[in-house]
């Protein structure tokens, strides 16, 4: 009885050392990844961290089995495996800071930046020589953008993307019969009937 007891005693400290262990490890880091918006790139390796490139790409692995209004069947094991080559070649391009380029935020990269990227992952290095992808590497792009596209309609604030939408002001009588008498003084009286049907 004593002995059992003892062992529920020692698991539960085991446990609480591991809970603390975990919150000190993962959750702390993850808390302040969160505050400083990711840019710590994630030291600890949690996992992903929202807003980043591998964030994207992991989202966008999400929908390969869904269809759409663009796909009516789910991607075949080759279309992912094309999909894989290109996020791989993406997310594992080391920046000048010694940092994956899928750790990056994606509200950071702008089309001068992928230009770049494009230009960088268009040759490799075989034996001392320069070798062309350009399939590969427009393969990789084509994924990006996919996935850009996709995930930019679920998640559009963490993109970085604001919306544009407002009202639209609406002429009132007046402003519609001034419009109309100036279309017909200009020469365009089936844009004036276009108006008023309007």
């Amino acid at each position: 009885m004593w002995l059992r007891v003892f062992s529920q005693e020692r698991t539960a400290r085991d446990r609480l050392r591991s809970g603390r262990a975990a919150c000190r490890n993962v959750l702390l880091p993850a808390f302040d990844s969160w505050l400083t918006g990711g840019d710590d790139a994630n030291p600890v390796g949690i996992g992903v961290v929202i807003g980043t490139l591998d964030w994207m790409f992991h989202e966008y692995r999400r929908t390969w089995k869904q269809k759409t209004a663009k796909r009516l069947q789910p991607l075949s094991p080759g279309q992912c495996r094309v999909h894989e080559t290109g996020i791989k070649m993406i997310c594992e391009y080391m920046l000048k800071d010694g940092r994956r380029l899928g750790t990056r935020r994606v509200s950071s990269i702008d089309t001068a930046f992928a230009d770049d990227l494009f230009e960088k992952l268009l040759y490799k290095d075989v034996d001392g020589e320069k070798v062309e992808r350009r399939t590969t590497v427009n393969h990789a792009m084509k994924t990006a953008r996919g996935a850009w596209n996709t995930i930019s309609r679920a998640h559009p604030h963490l993109m970085g993307l604001q919306s544009t939408s407002r009202d639209t002001p609406h002429a009132n009588f007046d402003e519609l019969a001034a419009f109309r008498t100036k279309a017909i003084e200009l020469g365009y009286p089936s844009l004036a009937t276009g108006v008023l049907i309007g």
